[in-house]
C-alpha cells in the first residue's frame, strides 16, 4: 500500500509531550524506484502536537489529539453547534414546536451523538461547553427563559442530556459486545467473572474490573465501559438476555427516570 504523505501524520499518544525528542522523529517516505535517487521524491512525515500546525487529526469525523482529551474536537463541535443555535434562535418566533424539535435533532443533537462514546471519554470538564449549549438549545425549543430548569424539558422531549446520552450509548455498546454483535476484533476486550472463574460466584455475569495502573486512564473504554455496565445493568430490568429493542426501551426509561431536579436557589420562580 502506498501512503499519501499529505494525509499521513505521526502521532504519539502521551501525557506530557515535553518528554519527547521531536527532532529524533525523522520518518521518511521514499517514492524512488530502484536505482533512482530523486530527493524530491523523498517526503518527510509531519507529526502532531500542540506546538505544530497540526494539533489533532480528523479520523472518521472525530478529531483525535495526542493526549486524548478531545478538547480540539469539542471546540470544533462548539463552533458548529453555536452557528446552528444562532439560526434556530432567530427563527424561533415563526416556527411551531414540532419544527423546532426537528431542527434540534437535525442541527444540534445529531452532532452531539456522533461517536459520543469515544470522545466523551475525555476530561469531564471538557464537555461543559457542549452541555451548556444543549441546555440552551432545549430552552429555545420550548421558548423558555435562559434561567429556566432544563431537566423537565429533557423529560418532556424524551431526550437525554449529554452525559446521560453518553452512558446510554456506552451501555448499548456493551450490550452488543456481550451478545457478540460487534466485530470480532473486540473479542476478549472485556471479561466477565464467569469467564475467569470456574466456581459459581455471586454476580458472575458482572465484568471483572481491575484498577488501572494510572488513574488518568480510568475514563477510557477499556475500564470505564465495563464499570458502567456493572453499575447500571446488574438488575432484572436491564439484562443482556433481553431482546435489543426491549433493552433500549428499558435503558432509556431508566436513565430518564434518574434525572432529578435539584435547585439550590431560594429565589427560583419556577420552584415556588
Amino acid at each position: 500500500m502506498s501512503l499519501n504523505p499529505d494525509k499521513t501524520k505521526i502521532m504519539i499518544f502521551n501525557k506530557n509531550e515535553n518528554t519527547i525528542d521531536w527532532n529524533a522523529l525523522n520518518i521518511k517516505l521514499n517514492f524512488n524506484n530502484e536505482n533512482e535517487f530523486d530527493p524530491e521524491k523523498i517526503k518527510i512525515l509531519n507529526y502532531v502536537n500542540s506546538s505544530s500546525n497540526i494539533p489533532a487529526i480528523k479520523f472518521l469525523g472525530v478529531f483525535i489529539d495526542p493526549s486524548l482529551n478531545f478538547k480540539y474536537h469539542v471546540e470544533h463541535l462548539r463552533k458548529k453547534i453555536s452557528s446552528s443555535l444562532f439560526l434556530i434562535n432567530r427563527a424561533k418566533h415563526i416556527l411551531n414546536l414540532d419544527s423546532k424539535k426537528m431542527l434540534f435533532h437535525s442541527l444540534i443533537n445529531s452532532h452531539l451523538l456522533y461517536c459520543l462514546p469515544a470522545w466523551s471519554c475525555g476530561l469531564k470538564s471538557t464537555m461543559d461547553p457542549l452541555i451548556k449549549l444543549q441546555k440552551k438549545a432545549i430552552r429555545i425549543v420550548f421558548s423558555k427563559k435562559h434561567i429556566s430548569h432544563t431537566m423537565p424539558l429533557f423529560k418532556k422531549m424524551n431526550v437525554l442530556p449529554l452525559h446521560e446520552s453518553a452512558n446510554y450509548l456506552k451501555l448499548l455498546f456493551m450490550y452488543d459486545f456481550i451478545n457478540s454483535k460487534l466485530p470480532s476484533s473486540f473479542q476478549g476486550t472485556w471479561l466477565r467473572r464467569n469467564q475467569l472463574h470456574t466456581r459459581n460466584l455471586r454476580n458472575s455475569n458482572m465484568f471483572d474490573v481491575k484498577k488501572p495502573k494510572f488513574k488518568s486512564i480510568e475514563r477510557f473504554p477499556k475500564y470505564h465501559f465495563q464499570e458502567l455496565w456493572n453499575n447500571h445493568c446488574n438488575n432484572d430490568l436491564l439484562t443482556h438476555n433481553q431482546p435489543r429493542k426491549k433493552f433500549i426501551k428499558n435503558l432509556k426509561e431508566s436513565l430518564l427516570s434518574s434525572l432529578i431536579l435539584v435547585c439550590n436557589n431560594p429565589l427560583c420562580q419556577e420552584c415556588r
